[in-house]
């Protein structure tokens, strides 16, 4: 499985401002931590999810980890690279734009996330986590999960009012909520027809590519033509 993780900072309402950010923070660094295991990509030997392993040409570094046999990579977006002479972050946003399960990491102070700000065809799932800090000043974890129109239900049910207070539990649920909810996305009509039309496109490109137009001359059959020994 692949699955995108961005970054939403204080006062940001669009998509280019989430994708634009480069730095991040102890409790989103945290938050990764919670999902899976900081690698280095060059030489990388597990499932890769469409990064580069050899070159480094999607950055250095991302987020991985197993899960009840499952290979988990994450498209995280401020660890992908970042180009200044790009508003829309289109080399971040070519591996999350196509991710079925987003992962929204809001701070405290950020907006409420609305899906209609995100322009994509295949993200359809979004787990929007947001760090809140108790009674005691401890911090815990408040999550809210939200999926396109025509994508059946799909478990765990999130406790009430979505708020975790042990790690271990809220690892559990992310990843088990979004295997789920990728494998209920791929089930929908929707989605089958977005594929098709996706692999269509690509054998077109491929015709194009490697057809030509070409024609061969008539070759003779063996037995109607001498050869000298």
């Amino acid at each position: 499985y692949k699955f995108g993780v961005l970054y939403c900072k204080k006062d940001q309402t669009s998509e280019e401002e989430i994708y634009r950010n480069c730095d991040s923070s102890p409790r989103f660094e945290r938050f990764l931590s919670i999902l899976g295991d900081r690698i280095t990509l060059q030489g990388f030997q597990g499932y890769k999810g469409q990064l580069d392993i050899k070159n480094n040409t999607t950055g250095t570094e991302s987020i991985y980890t197993k899960y009840y046999g499952n290979q988990i990579m994450y498209h995280v977006s401020t660890l992908l690279p970042y180009n200044q002479d790009c508003g829309q972050q289109l080399m971040r946003k070519r591996h999350i734009g196509n991710d079925i399960v987003t992962f929204i990491f809001q701070e405290n102070d950020a907006p409420p996330f609305s899906p209609r700000i995100i322009r994509s065809n295949f993200q359809h799932v979004f787990i929007v986590v947001r760090p809140v800090y108790d009674a005691s000043q401890n911090l815990i974890f408040k999550v809210a999960v939200t999926k396109a129109c025509g994508i059946a239900d799909f478990g765990p049910s999130l406790p009430k009012e979505g708020l975790f207070t042990d790690e271990d539990e809220l690892r559990d649920f992310l990843l088990t909520k979004a295997i789920n909810g990728e494998n209920a996305t791929k089930r929908s009509c929707k989605f089958r027809y977005l594929a098709m039309r996706t692999r269509m496109q690509y054998l077109k490109d491929m015709y194009g590519r490697f057809t030509t137009n070409l024609t061969v001359d008539h070759v003779p059959k063996y037995g109607n033509s001498s050869y000298d020994i």
